[in-house]
C-alpha cells in the first residue's frame, strides 16, 4: 500500500522544534517503509473472508502486530476495570433501597 512511503506527507523541511516528538514518527516510518509484515494480498483476502462469512466480527484485526497491539490494551483495560470496579458498582442504589416502579 506503500502507507510509509509515497503516501507519507511530511512537512519539509523537518522542524527541530519536534524532533523529539513527530521527528521520532517520521524515522520510525522511514526505517520501516517497505519491510511491514503485512501482505496487502493476505488482507484483501482475510477481508473477504469476513464479509463473506455468516457472522463477521464487528472489530476486523489485521495481522501479528493489530493483535498484539489489541490483546495489550484489552489486558490494562480488564486491570483498569477491576481496579476500579468497586466504585462503578457502588454507583448503583443497594437492592433494599432501589426506587420500585410506579403504576
Amino acid at each position: 500500500t506503500d502507507f510509509a512511503g509515497r503516501s507519507a506527507h511530511f512537512h519539509s523541511p523537518e522542524m527541530p522544534e519536534y524532533a523529539n516528538s513527530a521527528g521520532k514518527t517520521r524515522a520510525t516510518l522511514h526505517a520501516a517503509h517497505g519491510t511491514q509484515k503485512g501482505d496487502p494480498l493476505r488482507a484483501v483476502q482475510a477481508i473477504q473472508q469476513v464479509v463473506n462469512s455468516k457472522n463477521p466480527p464487528q472489530h476486523l484485526l489485521l495481522g501479528a502486530f493489530a493483535l498484539a497491539r489489541f490483546r495489550s490494551k484489552l489486558d490494562r483495560f480488564q486491570k483498569e476495570i477491576a481496579e476500579w470496579e468497586i466504585v462503578a458498582l457502588g454507583a448503583d442504589f443497594p437492592d433494599d433501597e432501589r426506587p420500585q416502579a410506579k403504576g
